[in-house]
């Protein structure tokens, strides 16, 4: 009987400055052709396409406003 394959939560790590919102995220085992990434809204989706490892994350962030005055 072949196992069941649930998809798993990525490690993650989200940093913002005044410039740049970087997120660094861990999917071992999956490469870069396999991997999906949708942003909208002030949030980074981000999913696997390897049929072995799944993984899905949404991604929250608010990048710090910049004062224009």
């Amino acid at each position: 009987m072949p196992a069941i394959l649930s998809e798993r939560q990525p490690l993650s790590e989200v940093t913002t400055t005044d410039k740049e919102v970087k997120i660094v995220v861990e999917l071992p085992g999956v490469s870069k052709e396999q991997i999906r990434i949708n942003a909208y809204d002030n949030k980074v989706e981000i999913n696997s396409n390897d049929p072995k490892r799944k993984y899905h994350e949404v991604i929250d962030y608010h990048p710090k406003l910049i004062s224009t005055s």
